[in-house]
């Protein structure tokens, strides 16, 4: 799984701007209508999010390894991956989020995720990254580093 997107935001703040905004009780929301079905509300889950320490690779892009859980339920997947981080230009940054999970309760839960579950996983990540980008972007530099 993989989603990416354009910030306005030097490449070496993102790490740390990023731990001021990700907590270990994170809200996960998704718009019903990005699922395919009507516009009437969010599907929304508090999510435990743990960000590993930032290493840079030799090609200069920055990786910083993220796990997140449903807080609340195990009936949800566990994804595993890394967000990563290219510089672009000295105020630009590319962040994608890419990693992968296991669908939870055996054989069924294989069955949901090829039905719809892998399509609901995509749409959240990309909805994390857009959820990303609007706080990278608002943070203060000075406060941020």
């Amino acid at each position: 799984m993989l989603a990416e997107l354009e910030v306005v935001c030097p490449a070496e703040a993102v790490p740390g701007r990023l731990r001021q905004v990700i907590s270990d009780n994170f809200e996960l929301e998704v718009p019903f209508n990005r699922l395919g079905l009507p516009a009437v509300g969010k599907f929304s889950r508090q999510a435990s999010v743990t960000l590993g320490e930032a290493r840079s690779r030799q090609d200069g892009a920055t990786i910083i390894p993220i796990v997140w859980r449903d807080a609340r339920s195990s009936n949800f997947p566990e994804f595993k991956g890394y967000i990563e981080v290219i510089a672009l230009a000295s105020d630009r940054s590319q962040i994608a989020v890419v990693g992968d999970y296991v669908p939870p309760m055996g054989p069924l839960g294989a069955i949901f995720d090829a039905s719809i579950g892998k399509h609901i996983a995509q749409v959240t990540v990309e909805e994390l990254l857009d959820h990303l980008r609007t706080a990278l972007e608002t943070r203060d530099v000075d406060s941020t580093g």
